[in-house]
């Protein structure tokens, strides 16, 4: 007797944050995909990838702590990666010049 796990259609965002969320995990695949450290798949597959990781996600008092936490981590994960990629983009040029 074998057991498949037959995926669910994931509910739609029902939140800005979920909407939020969703968005920002499906541009933080798109990121490791575009430097490398994940294979390169399509927009498509990195918004299911998101859905099926937010899914995950509890409800309650004490998952509304983490999604504050969450959010306060969001903005300097995007501000570190900001930074990064200008270092990138710095380098680049300076490899180009020299």
């Amino acid at each position: 007797n074998t057991h498949k796990m037959v995926e669910q259609p994931s509910p739609k965002p029902r939140t800005k944050e979920d909407r939020e969320l969703l968005e920002l995990l499906t541009t933080l695949y798109g990121i490791q995909e575009d430097i490398g450290s994940k294979p390169k798949t399509s927009l498509e597959d990195r918004r299911n990838r998101a859905e099926n990781t937010a899914a995950m996600m509890g409800k309650g008092r004490k998952a509304k702590k983490a999604g504050t936490r969450f959010v306060e981590l969001k903005g300097l994960i995007v501000d570190r990666l900001k930074k990064i990629h200008s270092l990138i983009e710095e380098e680049a040029e300076r490899n180009r010049s020299a």
